[in-house]
């Protein structure tokens, strides 16, 4: 799957992959518009209300907030509540814990982004067929067949492959 001629395939039963896989970079750039600060602090809130925490002060608990604040709007809404709300947390996790779960979910969105902005910029046309001349075929035939054999096969069965004593494979 997804090889070239796939592409071809696709190409001529008439499917504008350039088109289709804009679209789905466009869906896959939606999945890694960052979350909101405000979103961040309800979440926090709530991880906050539900795992054990050493008491701070007033001034270091505005620090952390504010740090994870900036930190965590870095990844997409989804994967910070799955990871400060969906996920165990038994203590108040630090922040490189944090961060590192956000991580490992983002990544594959923005691989996926990466590759389908390179596939965009590939031009996606389907090759002409280029019609052998008999010179061509017979060297074809010569490197295919090796020289000896060459002489048992005329240009009628070159021209008609489908007519050739050889297994054809189901590429």
């Amino acid at each position: 799957m997804g090889g070239r001629r796939d592409n071809i395939t696709m190409a001529r039963s008439g499917v504008d992959i350039g088109r289709a896989l804009k679209e789905v970079g466009q869906v896959v750039k939606a999945s890694l518009v960052p979350a909101s600060r405000g979103q961040i602090a309800r979440w926090m809130t709530v991880l906050r209300s539900i795992t054990a925490h050493r008491d701070m002060a007033d001034l270091d608990e505005n620090v952390m907030i504010h740090t994870w604040l900036n930190r965590l709007s870095a990844f997409p809404p989804d994967v910070v509540a799955h990871v400060l709300l969906k996920l165990r947390w038994q203590w108040w996790p630090t922040l490189a814990e944090v961060e590192e779960v956000c991580e490992r979910h983002t990544r594959p969105r923005q691989l996926l982004e990466r590759q389908l902005f390179r596939a965009c910029a590939v031009r996606w046309e389907v090759p002409p067929r280029k019609i052998a001349t008999p010179e061509a075929r017979r060297w074809i035939m010569a490197e295919v067949f090796g020289a000896e054999k060459t002489s048992s096969i005329d240009t009628e069965e070159v021209t008609h492959p489908e007519r050739l004593p050889i297994p054809r494979s189901s590429r």
